[in-house]
């Protein structure tokens, strides 16, 4: 009995290890500039009720913003687990400074200067693309993210 307690605690804790180890490697992957080239929010958005049955004016403002938002939105994870990230506010695009942390695979950004914060559980993280999938009320989205390494 003794001898089945021991090698349970052996591989909780080797386990327990594997994770520390795979969150490094994936932090050590995230660090680096992400451009965001697609955003299936925005194609539901175009497939909306509301979107089909707005007036063209309408409809053209809300391209505006989609086009802004796509050719502007960057994320720079940092090594010191700092963020610099860009966000559409009021048709506009500001600089945004974070924290972030990573709790297995899901990525946790605090802003610095709003009491603001966002969840996304990483679906891929490899060298070349990152995929996210938005956290919002405890609820994972199906709308993904997609980023492009940058720099």
């Amino acid at each position: 009995m003794h001898r089945i307690f021991l090698i349970t605690l052996l591989l909780i804790c080797s386990l327990g290890l594997g994770l520390s180890h795979a969150q490094e490697l994936q932090s050590e992957l995230l660090v680096g500039e992400w451009k965001l080239v697609k955003n299936e929010a925005v194609d539901q958005i175009r497939d909306s009720k509301a979107y089909l049955s707005a007036n063209p004016e309408k409809r053209m403002a809300m391209e505006e913003r989609i086009k802004i938002l796509m050719s502007n939105t960057y994320y720079k994870f940092k090594d010191e687990k700092q963020l610099d990230f860009t966000d559409l506010e009021r048709g506009d695009i500001v600089q945004r400074q974070a924290e972030y942390n990573l709790e297995g695979n899901v990525l946790i950004i605090n802003e610095i200067n709003r009491d603001r914060s966002k969840k996304a559980k990483i679906i891929q993280l490899d060298g070349k693309s990152l995929i996210l999938a938005p956290i919002i009320n405890g609820t994972e989205q199906e709308a993904k993210m997609v980023f492009e390494r940058w720099k």
